[in-house]
């Protein structure tokens, strides 16, 4: 429904667009898409059943920051989640692949809290079920629940904040394997991993030289931080690029998967497996879920409507276009290393090789201009904060 909502707007927007020239700025096209566009990129709140993070609640927030950066949640005392999640990167790491066991770039932490599917082939619904995943990898964290455990006894700062949130750390399950200790540690990971999921969901989208063309376009006048060239790149953006059929909402993305024709660096035409692959891992991975909760009943229900589908076959999630400047490289497995290289990829798609089974029509070779590209590329700029630093 929503898909079918957003091509409509998007429609609306080619219907009634045309080249822009410089004295059109502000005036015209502008002036008549203007509720399009602001009701195409509105706010857009998380979904309520997939908050199985702890409320933004400032203990909660605090405890999941010093969590977030500590090393002493690896085993071997050397990675932190921001190891990969790096504030100066946006929340990347700046890596073609990323540590560990991963063949996918390291995306960022900001806007994720919105989305139902996480990591690049949506394996998890969830912030805190995304998290227990490099606890529990020995290629990364490797802080099983025995370990954390271990952890927050001699610590008495978290032991006393986990207390506060949660209750009683399960201490007699350090030496007891039954059943019933299996679930109190899964629960009790489960919980740190909702005080992590706490803080990623406070770390702000900072403003955007975007965000104040939209505040000045809510409020009716000309929007005087555009220039000509972004303006003639968000009408290309919209209308013969369609990249807002994907790329939507506050943080340019609609949440789901497909195949851009993006193969393994190096290669024209060897793909991965991506969402397709996935399917499956999501079905076992939510079955770990052992207390009955409003999220993991929902996340069950989601799971059940899952098809293994063979269109589903290389693709992957639209990520977002927010902090564009400071994620490089690009794509799900870092193939391009600037954004003129992702705009040419969609211009031509010059020397991949399409598989037989694809032929989505939305992936066809845009034939953008030298001067469409550059002004293309001026727009998708605006989407991340001025300034050397990342987060400003």
């Amino acid at each position: 429904m929503a898909r079918r909502f957003i091509l409509g707007l998007i429609a609306c927007l080619y219907v009634v667009g045309s080249a822009l020239a410089d004295e059109d700025f502000g005036d015209g096209w502008l002036r008549l898409n203007r509720a399009k566009i602001l009701e195409l990129f509105g706010e857009r709140e998380a979904d309520s059943r997939t908050k199985d993070y702890v409320g933004l609640n400032g203990n909660a927030i605090q405890f999941g920051r010093a969590l977030f950066f500590d090393a002493r949640l690896s085993r071997s005392g050397n990675l932190s989640c921001a190891s990969c999640h790096k504030p100066e990167r946006f929340w990347t790491d700046g890596l073609q692949r990323a540590l560990g066991p991963s063949s996918l770039n390291t995306p960022t932490l900001v806007g994720v809290h919105r989305l139902k599917w996480l990591f690049w082939d949506g394996r998890v619904i969830g912030l805190a079920h995304q998290a227990t995943h490099p606890m529990n990898n020995p290629e990364e964290l490797d802080g099983d629940p025995l370990y954390l455990m271990g952890l927050f006894a001699r610590t008495g700062e978290y032991r006393s904040r986990y207390i506060t949130q949660f209750g009683e750390l399960p201490i007699e399950c350090q030496n007891k394997l039954g059943e019933e200790c299996q679930v109190k540690l899964a629960e009790f990971q489960l919980n740190v991993a909702k005080i992590l999921g706490a803080f990623v969901a406070s770390i702000p989208s900072p403003q955007t030289p975007f965000d104040e063309f939209q505040r000045q376009l809510a409020q009716g006048v000309k929007p005087s931080n555009f220039t000509a060239q972004n303006l003639r790149g968000l009408q290309i953006f919209l209308e013969r690029g369609r990249c807002a059929t994907c790329h939507w909402g506050p943080d340019f993305t609609d949440g789901q998967f497909h195949n851009v024709l993006v193969p393994e660096p190096g290669t024209a035409g060897v793909f991965s497996a991506g969402r397709l692959a996935a399917i499956n891992e999501a079905i076992r991975t939510v079955k770990q879920y052992r207390q009955p909760s409003k999220f993991s009943e929902y996340a069950k229900s989601e799971i059940s409507r899952l098809k293994v589908d063979s269109s589903m076959f290389g693709a992957f999630k639209t990520p977002t276009l927010r902090g564009l400047t400071c994620t490089a490289p690009y794509m799900h497995n870092g193939r391009y290393s600037t954004l003129e290289d992702v705009v040419e990829h969609y211009s031509s798609f010059t020397g991949i090789l399409r598989p037989e089974h694809h032929n989505d029509p939305l992936v066809e070779p845009r034939q953008f201009s030298d001067i469409d590209k550059k002004d293309l590329v001026s727009f998708l700029k605006t989407l991340s904060a001025l300034g050397p630093d990342c987060n400003n």
